[in-house]
């Protein structure tokens, strides 16, 4: 994938946010985020929750876009290495990533609707 999860920062608590950096140019309106569980075993269960569609937007190498839980409006903001941080969203009145939740990164390249 061109986009992968950085880290969670402040998993739990009002400022809870999702980080992810753009390893190649692309257009991040082809990842989705879902919240979901593993067990010990590093099994990954298959019920979804909260997901996120990144708006289509084109990133570069190296900039990093941020997942906020809490709400807050989408902004940008140019970084001295000349990389952007891109900001979005969910609009959760609570945090939804404290343990044992995961965020779960899903590029989707192709899709069907009905």
């Amino acid at each position: 994938m061109k986009l992968e999860i950085l880290e969670i920062k402040e998993r739990g608590m009002a400022d809870e946010r999702v980080i992810f950096v753009a390893k190649e140019d692309c257009d991040i309106g082809k990842y989705f985020v879902f919240v979901t569980k593993k067990n010990e075993g590093k099994i990954v269960y298959t019920q979804l929750s909260y997901p996120f569609w990144f708006p289509d937007k084109k990133v570069k190498k190296g900039d990093w876009v941020v997942l906020y839980t809490k709400d807050g409006s989408s902004s940008f903001r140019e970084n001295k290495d000349g990389t952007t941080s891109h900001f979005y969203y969910r609009k959760s009145n609570a945090p939804i990533l404290a343990s044992p939740n995961f965020a779960l990164l899903i590029e989707a390249n192709t899709w069907g609707i009905e």
